[in-house]
């Protein structure tokens, strides 16, 4: 939509549309489209025969229907539209160009008021009275305090929570360095090693009662290490420690070699399939629906649909309808691959075998 045409707009919404209806005809019968023609041109021609669909829907309707909402409301993809995209076998960007051409249009030829609402562009826009405008101003004063206030209190409490976290930490520090006392300088266990002991720090002496630990009531009455008897004890319990020692070695040395067994993939890749969606090309509906492995899908009979497969490029597939073998056709992404099929009165089984990876999705009438 040129600056002229916009211009006319403001005067004669419908003269503008039928002068961009003419000048996007006379481009379209310029161009032909080939699959070796550049992706940006097919976008620009799937863009312009979008909109002049969306003008000559709008332009057939009778003077009562044509309104904001008509103008507004999604189209169906008219037939030269559904033709370039099977030729082209596009599915999916040439849908988001219509759907980006209907908003386009639509805002190209409308505007709002001061209470959003839309109109035609040839339409002068209502003014608001006195009271309005007082009420207007007030409300966008209040809409400001309210956001500012909004942001001035969750700056409140992140300070709050800063300096607290700060003071926590600076009491915990306090704590820390009254809890920390020299045992053996400032009383500790028995005052420590401070002049008030009643017990001197002598060597303990293994004595007559051949025991030793705490509580031990030997005559020196000092706790003494070991004693005779306490010695084959100790031996085996070092014997023990050091088996025991050997068995943790041995585990962790197995752990280790069974992780990096682990590492190894062994056998075919799987999921070779990215993705599948399909779609209704005939149907009024414009959407595309993803599927996944075991889905069953219930449709009108006599649809067509269009299925689009996402695989692994170096692997090559091979689709089945009901067990027979059928060809799929390449698009624009080298990944993806598209078969199609008319449901019929009995269920369509579609297979896909990928590297003896089976997908199979099913298709069952209405009842």
């Amino acid at each position: 939509m040129n600056a002229e045409i916009k211009e006319l707009a403001t005067v004669d919404i419908k003269a503008a549309m039928r002068k961009e209806y003419i000048e996007n005809e006379l481009f379209l019968s310029k161009q032909f489209i080939k699959h070796t023609t550049p992706r940006y041109i097919k976008e620009i021609t799937f863009y312009t025969m979008a909109r002049n669909h969306v003008i000559h829907t709008f332009l057939s309707l009778t003077e009562s229907e044509q309104t904001i909402q008509a103008l507004r409301e999604t189209k169906s993809p008219s037939q030269e539209y559904v033709e370039l995209m099977n030729k082209h076998r596009a599915m999916r960007y040439p849908l988001a160009i219509k759907v980006k051409a209907e908003k386009s249009i639509y805002n190209d030829y409308t505007h709002v008021d001061y209470k959003r609402k839309a109109h035609f562009l040839d339409q002068a826009l209502p003014t608001p009275s006195r009271r309005e405008s007082v009420f207007n101003k007030l409300g966008g004063v209040l809409e400001l305090l309210i956001s500012w206030g909004w942001v001035a209190f969750w700056i409140i409490v992140i300070l709050i929570s800063i300096f607290s976290d700060s003071d926590d930490s600076s009491l915990t520090g306090l704590d820390k360095s009254s809890n920390n006392k020299d045992t053996f300088h400032s009383g500790g266990i028995l005052n420590g090693n401070t002049n008030s002991k009643t017990v001197e720090d002598t060597p303990q002496i293994i004595d007559a009662s051949n025991e030793a630990g705490y509580g031990n009531p030997g005559d020196s009455s000092h706790d003494a290490p070991s004693s005779k008897n306490s010695n084959a004890p100790t031996k085996q319990s070092s014997e023990n420690s050091e088996t025991s020692s050997k068995k943790s070695d041995t585990q962790s040395a197995n752990q280790n070699v069974k992780t990096q067994t682990q590492k190894v993939q062994v056998g075919p890749i799987r999921n070779h399939l990215i993705s599948a969606s399909y779609f209704l090309p005939e149907s009024n509906g414009n959407g595309i629906f993803e599927i996944y492995d075991g889905y069953t899908i219930e449709l009108m009979e006599n649809e067509k649909v269009v299925i689009d497969f996402e695989i692994t490029s170096d692997i090559d597939p091979v689709f089945k309808l009901n067990g027979e073998v059928v060809e799929s056709h390449p698009t624009t992404n080298e990944d993806v691959e598209w078969i199609s099929f008319y449901q019929t009165k009995q269920v369509t089984k579609v297979e896909v075998n990928i590297n003896e990876e089976i997908h199979n999705f099913y298709f069952v009438p209405m009842e």
